[in-house]
């Protein structure tokens, strides 16, 4: 690959999308200016997910999918191989395994080298990209592919990522030596876990206490670390969360259940809540506590008694919103 960068200015305010990478937007865009979505489709079996909502949730499945572009590549790059080096079935067999991860990298380096080319290498170590929001980057059967993406972006390109996921297996898996080793001397990665509290409704997720042991060990491995706490369902549980997280990671970022549903929260325990979160936060102030912006929806803010009203805006606006790491 020939690293010959064309940096685009910020005076071009018109989404610059790539083949992988994006600019995603709405909720989203709170989580970050750039993302890939290496796969389609999530294992976990989340009942509040989003991606199963909507135009598109016939499109999203249990089992992950390569994205479209990496898989059409990847083929194409097997069949030339095939072809030039004129593989009998039997060698085919043999060395297919090979032949699929190996494609599979090629066409990632190739396809991310053209977008870096066309959104700009400066602007992407500047801002940073997010994996993902159609997949769990680190269930069984996506680390393979996500680690492929990391060694690209962060030792090549020397982007900075940030990963969401919900399991915890690939830091016991036979791969997982680059994530103890070199990957966290990269200073480039900063691993995020979704902890909402809400075990029965995340199917085949692990569970929360996995999770958590899961982040303490990847702080205590020197990466910067997050919690995202979305959708909070039950403000009880998110407590129990908070009290288990505060201290042990660098962010918790909040938000609240999506659509917005009339009454689906009780102005007490909404307000109860946040106080409760805004002496965590200064109990606590190597944690740092974002609010997305969910907790500022003026539907929400009418639906509080008016007599609440001073003490939520006092409450919200104490705490950060839409600043992530």
């Amino acid at each position: 690959m020939e690293q010959n960068h064309q940096d685009i200015t910020a005076k071009n305010k018109q989404p610059i999308n790539g083949t992988l990478i994006y600019q995603p937007k709405g909720p989203a865009g709170e989580y970050a200016k750039w993302a890939i979505n290496l796969c389609n489709g999530c294992s976990n079996g989340c009942e509040y997910c989003y991606n199963r909502r909507g135009v598109l949730s016939h499109a999203f499945g249990d089992e992950p999918k390569l994205a479209a572009p990496i898989k059409e590549l990847k083929e194409k790059l097997v069949r030339s191989y095939v072809k030039t080096n004129q593989l009998t079935s039997n060698q085919i067999k043999k060395h297919w395994d090979w032949m699929e991860q190996e494609s599979i990298y090629e066409a990632l380096a190739q396809i991310f080298e053209k977008d870096v080319n066309k959104i700009g290498l400066e602007r992407l170590r500047k801002e940073g990209i997010f994996l993902s929001f159609k997949c769990d980057p680190f269930e069984p059967s996506t680390t393979a592919v996500t680690t492929k993406a990391l060694t690209l972006l962060i030792y090549y390109f020397k982007i900075p990522v940030t990963i969401l996921t919900k399991n915890t297996a690939w830091l016991d898996d036979e791969d997982s030596e680059i994530y103890t080793t070199s990957m966290r001397s990269s200073n480039l990665l900063t691993i995020g876990f979704t902890i909402t509290g809400m075990d029965e409704m995340e199917g085949k997720a692990p569970s929360t206490a996995e999770r958590i042991n899961a982040l303490e060990r990847v702080r205590a491995l020197g990466y910067k670390t997050f919690v995202s706490m979305e959708p909070i369902v039950k403000f009880c549980r998110a407590k129990d969360v908070l009290m288990d997280v505060m201290g042990e990671t660098d962010e918790i970022r909040l938000g609240l259940q999506s659509p917005f549903k009339k009454d689906r929260y009780e102005p007490d325990e909404l307000i109860e809540f946040l106080q409760y979160l805004v002496a965590a936060s200064r109990a606590t102030p190597e944690t740092e506590v974002v609010l997305k912006k969910s907790f500022f929806d003026e539907r929400l803010y009418r639906q509080i008694p008016a007599y609440l009203h001073d003490d939520y805006m006092q409450l919200v606006n104490e705490l950060k919103c839409n600043e992530p790491l």
